[in-house]
């Protein structure tokens, strides 16, 4: 999008060419006015005339950006808030090196589908989720907890069908769907195409391991039309997740991923668009 007057404004700080962050800047060029620079000093001292509502720094490697320039370009855009978006290099940090501070902090495999969240956020007046407490500036109306996004009640009353290779996975989504008050069942394999036909929602875990999978993607978003698809799996990026929709997912989640962005997800329905 380019109406920098209207849509939300983000800089993006860090190179656009490396894979791991293609999809995630594809997201946010797609959803936002973005204005990308290679590093901190080019987005430092070439001021934008309209302040950005958000600014993401692409880490690739722990040491790779240092405190004291992020607290300059801090100071220049005091409003914005602030998300450091690490590569699959940066894990471990917190542990082995000396991460930056007074950032919200996200892996970039887990950007996709946690910012349509956070546009929800901004874009109905809710706190967001990346101006951490302490780092509001002349934001007071910022304090407190980030809103919740009032997306789970869609669910309520439904049934998300779980397709996945075997019984201990498939245990690992009904706990976590049934602690979200989400009805949930393990598709049987002998009558999954039949049953998914009863679900309001689907989860597809591609990763297989020793038993195989029980229905393919395909097969299964075309016995259950219309329906939110999600396809989960390992090391998802911008080319796997094309491939992906293109086999009829509604949406894709890399693992690991965060429980809210799974509910976020199975909740993209036409209703949910009416609420």
């Amino acid at each position: 999008m380019d109406d920098a007057q209207t849509e939300l404004r983000v800089i993006w700080v860090g190179t656009d060419e490396r894979r791991e962050f293609q999809e995630a800047i594809q997201v946010a060029r797609e959803s936002t006015w973005l204005r990308q620079w290679n590093d901190l000093a080019e987005a430092t001292w070439r001021p934008e005339s309209l302040e950005p509502h958000l600014i993401i720094l692409a880490i690739s490697y722990p040491g790779e950006v240092k405190q004291g320039p992020v607290e300059r370009l801090r100071a220049r855009y005091p409003l914005a808030g602030l998300i450091c978006l690490q590569g699959p290099w940066c894990e471990g940090e917190r542990r082995t090196g000396r991460p930056l501070t007074g950032m919200f902090t996200l892996d970039c495999r887990s950007f996709p589908a946690w910012f349509p969240q956070e546009l929800f956020r901004w874009r109905t007046g809710r706190r967001p989720q990346c101006v951490l407490p302490g780092h509001r500036g002349a934001r007071p109306d910022l304090d407190g907890e980030p809103d919740p996004i009032p997306c789970r009640g869609v669910l309520q009353g439904g049934l998300v069908g779980i397709v996945v290779a075997d019984r201990d996975r498939a245990a690992m989504y009904l706990e976590l769907l049934r602690s979200e008050s989400i009805a949930a069942q393990w598709l049987p394999a002998e009558s999954l195409t039949t049953a998914a036909r009863d679900c309001t929602a689907m989860l597809w875990d591609g990763d297989a391991g020793s038993a195989g999978l029980p229905v393919s993607l395909r097969a299964l978003a075309e016995a259950a039309p219309g329906r939110p698809l999600v396809a989960i799996q390992s090391t998802v990026d911008l080319h796997e997740a094309r491939r992906l929709r293109a086999g009829g997912a509604t949406a894709v989640l890399s693992k690991p991923f965060r429980n809210d962005d799974l509910i976020w997800l199975l909740c993209q329905s036409e209703r949910f668009g009416r609420d």
